[in-house]
């Protein structure tokens, strides 16, 4: 049996509800579960979050890291299969984030780290922002067609540090 999706607002309650956590991180969690209660329950625990902002200072700071941090960041997220998509969303979502920012800043997902996206979106072209998420898309596609994790992790991060 298929649910609909539980209506955005609604989710948003539930989180602000049964978690202490703040009015940015529960918009953050209700716009990336998908309508999904489970997802949002998984999203709402501290360790979900903490991966979330690595994930995203990572992104940030990779165009000034040495080739073998970029590699080593590869190979961190390689060592949690389970935890690949997760990942991948995250990047999108904050890659989208950015591109949103300059036209519609009250629609960002990940509002919590506003400053961060404002900051993004006054250097970043849009032309890369399509390019990098063509390139996890084109990941995604690839593991699931079972490319080689590592290797394909390391080309994403490869070309996701050029230029940010």
């Amino acid at each position: 049996i298929r649910f609909n999706p539980i209506h955005h607002e609604s989710l948003a309650t539930y989180v602000e509800n049964r978690y202490a956590t703040t009015p940015a991180a529960v918009a953050a969690i209700a716009s990336m579960a998908g309508g999904s209660m489970t997802c949002a329950d998984t999203m709402a625990q501290p360790h979900w979050m903490n991966r979330r902002n690595w994930i995203i200072s990572e992104m940030e700071a990779l165009p000034s890291r040495s080739i073998n941090e970029r590699l080593a960041f590869a190979e961190t997220l390689s060592k949690n299969k389970a935890w690949i998509a997760s990942a991948f969303e995250i990047m999108k979502t904050w890659l989208r984030d950015i591109a949103v920012y300059q036209y519609l800043p009250e629609k960002i997902i990940h509002a919590d780290l506003a400053g961060h996206i404002q900051t993004a979106a006054r250097t970043v072209a849009a032309d890369s922002l399509i390019y990098k998420f063509k390139a996890i898309e084109q990941a995604e596609r690839d593991i699931k067609s079972n490319a080689n994790l590592r290797l394909t992790l390391d080309d994403l991060i490869i070309t996701l540090s050029k230029g940010f």
